[in-house]
């Protein structure tokens, strides 16, 4: 008989108290999501139906999220989307499409995965909601880290754009990224869904970076 659940823990390989649907133990559960864990932040920084990020972008989960996105380690996809259905309010939302923030072409060649895609992807299996593909980014930008808030929205004028946007038009969409800081990637990529009138847009991040001033 194959067992489809891992025999230790993915983030300390222990092989106590396993918490079956988020493939790490209890311990590590506490560590990596308890801790980082916040009551709300759900203020709408958007033109946008709804926005929730329930995650500080510190301490293990910060680990964690470095470490699947930059690594790669795509087996980490299984406790972020963990969080991410626990957290996120979406029971009594339905979707028609999820857009994962595409990265440039060039950026993905380097890291080998697109990690939100995964986290789209194991979303879309849960709830039965189809992937939008035809979005992409005109242009390579560069790191938003050292950014001010103005040179992120300079940085990423004009980045996004919409094919088949036509699938759109009157679709309810899921919007997702894993971090966000000053909020400026989701906002443009907004501006340019917009245009293709969805009836609404939903925004959803696992963490949120706590060294942004202001929304």
């Amino acid at each position: 008989m194959i067992s489809y659940f891992p025999t230790c823990c993915l983030w300390c390989e222990s092989t106590h108290d396993i918490l079956d649907d988020w493939q790490i133990c209890r311990r590590c559960h506490e560590d990596v999501f308890v801790n980082s864990f916040i009551n709300s932040v759900n203020k709408i920084p958007f033109y946008a139906e709804s926005f929730s990020s329930r995650y500080l972008f510190n301490g293990s989960l910060r680990e964690m999220i470095i470490k699947w996105k930059y690594n790669p380690s795509p087996e980490y996809t299984r406790p972020l989307g963990m969080a991410a259905l626990t957290s996120w309010g979406m029971e009594s939302i339905n979707f028609d499409y999820i857009i994962p923030v595409p990265p440039h072409i060039e950026r993905l060649k380097e890291r080998k995965i697109h990690q939100t895609l995964l986290l789209a992807k194991w979303i879309g299996n849960w709830f039965g909601v189809p992937i939008f593909y035809d979005i992409y980014r005109t242009k390579r930008t560069p790191s938003q880290t050292a950014l001010t808030r103005s040179e992120r929205v300079e940085n990423l004028l004009n980045s996004f754009a919409v094919e088949k946007s036509r699938m759109l038009n009157h679709k309810s969409i899921l919007l997702m990224d894993d971090i966000m800081t000053t909020g400026a990637t989701l906002r443009n990529l907004i501006s340019v869904v917009r245009r293709a009138n969805p009836r609404a847009i939903h925004v959803r991040t696992i963490a949120y970076n706590q060294i942004r001033k202001s929304l």
